[in-house]
């Protein structure tokens, strides 16, 4: 097992595409988050400036207006720098928190005080806060203001979906994007897995088998990236040196070898005559 994570690919998963895969996620959904967060206060902040704009040039109708007028003014008063956006729902409900005036006459008299910052307007609090439309099931932001010292109170509720524009969302969904690099990575991982690890490992064990005599291992070709082909090319033309060296070596043995035979040859030869014909003399003297 530890031999195994000592291999190159191992390690080049563990300590460099993972943690740099890692790094750019984490840079990634941290970024979205802060953005949508940020994204988020300044909604929250602006509807909250708009109804409480609103909230104040209303108090001053309220004597001599229907509720109805006074939520068709309202929504005319935000325009500029504090409007929201087109589906932004602008309503006015009483001290039980029943509404009192709504775009749809329909919903005129309905309860609507579990909606999101109602509690907290009809304790005569202004502020906005995020959450869940009962009429929608969608996330919105809903912001909140007493009118006056009257019994009236604005709220203006928001979709989320309508704030947050496309580049928002794309934000959110940028992440995604390093799913293409992390599988180019994978794929760079395999390229060299296959094309330069496999190859070292199958030319590592040809010249193993070199460095034992056996000069036919380098034969078959171990395939890979050019530089690893041109380095096996390099050690079968310095096999193929070596075996001509050794060819040369043995030829210059074997010659070595018959000269000092021919010369022992040649040395027994001379004693031989020399010696008989010194005996044959000796016989005749």
């Amino acid at each position: 097992m530890l031999k195994r994570l000592r291999t190159l690919p191992v390690q080049l998963l563990v300590l460099i595409v993972l943690p740099l895969t890692l790094a750019l996620l984490g840079v990634a959904f941290a970024g979205a988050a802060i953005h949508t967060d940020a994204m988020r206060e300044m909604v929250a902040v602006r509807d909250e400036r708009a109804v409480r704009a609103a909230a104040k040039g209303l108090a001053q109708l309220t004597a001599n207006t229907s509720p109805q007028e006074l939520r068709i003014i309202a929504d005319q008063w935000l325009t500029g720098d504090l409007e929201p956006s087109d589906e932004a729902v602008v309503l006015i409900l009483d001290e039980q928190g029943q509404v009192v005036a709504h775009p749809d006459p329909a919903l005129t008299g309905l309860d609507f005080s579990d909606y999101p910052g109602v509690a907290a307007v009809l304790c005569d609090e202004t502020g906005s806060t995020f959450g869940l439309d009962p009429e929608t099931g969608e996330e919105a932001v809903f912001a909140y203001s007493p009118v006056g010292n009257s019994n009236w109170k604005l709220l203006i509720k928001e979709p989320w979906s309508a704030i947050a524009n496309p580049l928002l969302r794309y934000s959110q969904i940028a992440p995604l994007a390093l799913v293409p690099a992390l599988l180019l990575a994978a794929g760079a991982l395999y390229f060299g897995l296959h094309q330069i690890v496999q190859p070292l490992r199958r030319l590592d064990a040809q010249a193993t088998r070199l460095g034992w005599g056996d000069f036919d291992a380098l034969e078959k070709r171990v395939g890979g990236i050019e530089e690893i082909q041109a380095l096996q090319t390099t050690l079968t033309r310095m096999a193929e040196q070596i075996q001509a060296a050794q060819a040369g070596m043995r030829s210059y043995a074997a010659a070595l070898t018959m000269g000092q035979e021919d010369e022992r040859a040649r040395l027994a030869r001379e004693l031989h005559d020399e010696t008989v014909q010194t005996l044959i003399a000796l016989e005749h003297r």
